[in-house]
This record gives C-alpha cells, sequence and structure tokens, in this order.
C-alpha cells in the first residue's frame, strides 16, 4: 500500500476518533432514526460487496501467482521483486 493511502487512512481514523471524544459525556446520544440505520446498513453492504467484487476480479491471478510474476519479470526486468504497480514504473 503506498505511503500516501496510508496516511490518508490513517488521518480519516484519527478524525473519527476526535470527533467521538468531542462527545459531551454524560449526555445519552440521540436515538438514531429508522432512516439513518438503514442508510448505515446500506453503507455495510455497499462495502462488502466492494470488497466481494475486488475478491472476485483478482482471484484468477491469485490462483498463477506464479505465472504472473514470471510474465512480469519478462515484460519489465528487475533485480528487485517489487510490488506489480512499481515493477511497471507506474500506477
Amino acid at each position: 500500500m503506498p505511503v500516501s493511502q496510508v496516511w490518508i487512512a490513517f488521518t480519516f481514523g484519527w478524525a473519527m476518533a476526535w470527533m467521538a471524544s468531542q462527545r459531551v459525556t454524560g449526555q445519552a446520544a440521540p436515538a438514531e432514526g429508522k432512516r439513518q440505520v438503514a442508510l448505515r446498513r446500506t453503507a455495510a453492504l455497499g462495502l462488502l460487496v466492494s470488497q466481494l467484487w475486488l475478491a472476485w476480479s483478482v482471484w484468477p491471478e491469485v490462483r498463477h501467482l506464479d505465472e504472473h510474476v514470471k510474465q512480469t519479470m519478462e515484460r519489465v526486468p528487475n533485480a528487485a521483486m517489487n510490488p506489480r504497480f512499481w515493477s511497471h514504473g507506474w500506477f
């Protein structure tokens, strides 16, 4: 994972933690409406579906990983084993 993505994820988590710490203690959180619950469930389902689609699309490459690495090394000779994006020199 590129460093920029790590920092974006870190900053997002940090912002979520900061927002959670800003709640006034001693006060009960307002009850969520049915619409908010439905939106959260829909978002969670969307994330799950996107991850399943990603796994499905990568599966052929994973099954034949040795062949893929061999083809990559033939196309782009490189002494070091780099991730596939960096071995081609572009994203």
